[in-house]
């Protein structure tokens, strides 16, 4: 690396002088001066050039210290974010697993709510048939004990009017008419000889009133 010192400008006499006009007139006979030809460094020089080629190394040296760290940083970002995206697609795949298994219980939850009202309804029809079986069965006892009653009836007065015989039947026809028919003629007779004797009671006390209320005016 070649050194280029700074270029200093000279002070020229004013251009109105004669030895401006032959300066410039002998500079312009020159050859220019090459640009890369530089003055032989000096100690000071030298120092400052190894100070700066230093510098520069240690430049370098940490260029590429920063490049393997933005290339480590690079690795990590990258594997960093293909562990999230793995992450998003985990979660994504959980999360629908989860709608999955959410929709599922409510399915599940349904069905057991409609399972639970056939259930209901089933327990319910039972319920009913039985109180109808209950009360069926005791409309049939009642019927078969009525009729369980009128054949022990049936049975008792057929077998009352198989044994009698006819005189026994009349002599049971003379004792009613004699318990009922002949009392019943006696307490109307009584009754109607009580009710003439009391008319001519009252008819006698009715003459013998009037025989003494005459009796009466006349005196």
């Amino acid at each position: 690396m070649s050194y280029h010192p700074p270029q200093t400008t000279s002070e020229l006499p004013h251009p109105s002088s004669p030895t401006l006009s032959s300066c410039s007139w002998a500079s312009s006979m020159l050859p220019p001066p090459s640009r890369d030809a530089s003055p032989p460094p000096g100690p000071n020089a030298q120092t400052s050039l190894e100070e700066r080629e230093a510098a520069l190394k240690k430049a370098q040296e940490e260029l590429i210290r920063e490049k393997a760290e933005l290339a480590c940083e690079w690795v990590l970002w990258e594997h960093e974010k293909e562990t999230n995206h793995l992450d998003r697609k985990n979660n994504d795949v959980t999360r629908n697993n989860n709608d999955r298994d959410r929709k599922t219980n409510d399915l599940a939850r349904n069905n057991n709510d409609r399972d639970r009202k056939t259930n209901d309804l089933a327990r319910n029809n039972n319920d009913r048939d039985r109180r109808n079986n209950a009360t069926t069965r005791s409309e049939l006892e009642r019927e078969k004990a009525q009729l369980a009653a009128q054949k022990r009836c049936n049975v008792r007065a057929n077998s009352c009017n198989e044994n009698l015989e006819d005189w026994q039947v009349a002599i049971m026809v003379v004792v009613g008419l004699v318990l009922c028919v002949i009392p019943a003629i006696f307490i109307l007779w009584t009754t109607v000889v009580m009710e003439v004797v009391l008319c001519l009671r009252v008819s006698d006390w009715v003459l013998g009133f009037r025989n003494l209320c005459g009796a009466t005016v006349d005196v």
